[in-house]
């Protein structure tokens, strides 16, 4: 892997977005990212993490080679962890191999933004869930679909 660049970075991905004429909400999607963590990378206030660069580079990949060069060369260069972009992906095949460890950040991060929360906390609380479901002999299935039953009695969409 080669040297990542944090200020390159920050340039890249504000040209890219530029250049594509998005607004940071539409770009954040390409990379399964909020618009607050576009603002932050664009202005060097954050920088992803090694595990999410493999995610960041599958999502670079559609775009015109020479924008995605530049957040290539930012990163290192090296695409690590590119399964699991395709695991978040709505047109994910369900038999593709995935990162988990990748899979579980992007997911943190989504969780964190969406409330304004950090990462750190909601990581540890979901750590701590699903600990709990595991000891309490609850598969990951039957969670999903008891808040998916939680979630629509509320009528939230």
């Amino acid at each position: 892997m080669g040297k990542v660049d944090p200020p390159a970075f920050a340039k890249a991905v504000a040209a890219a977005r530029r250049h594509l004429d998005e607004s940071q909400a539409d770009f954040g999607q390409r990379f399964s990212v909020g618009r607050q963590t576009i603002a932050r990378w664009e202005i060097g206030a954050a920088f992803p993490a090694e595990y999410s660069h493999g995610l960041i580079l599958r999502a670079a990949s559609d775009l015109p080679a020479p924008i995605q060069e530049p957040i290539r060369v930012a990163l290192g260069g090296d695409p690590v962890a590119a399964s699991a972009a395709s695991v978040l992906s709505p047109t994910a095949s369900r038999s593709a191999p995935a990162d988990v460890h990748a899979v579980m950040e992007a997911i943190v991060f989504r969780v964190a933004e969406e409330l304004d929360l950090g990462p750190r906390g909601v990581r540890a609380a979901l750590a701590n869930a699903l600990g709990e479901m595991d000891q309490r002999g609850v598969s990951v299935q039957a969670g999903r679909d008891a808040l998916r039953a939680r979630v629509a009695a509320a009528g939230v969409p």
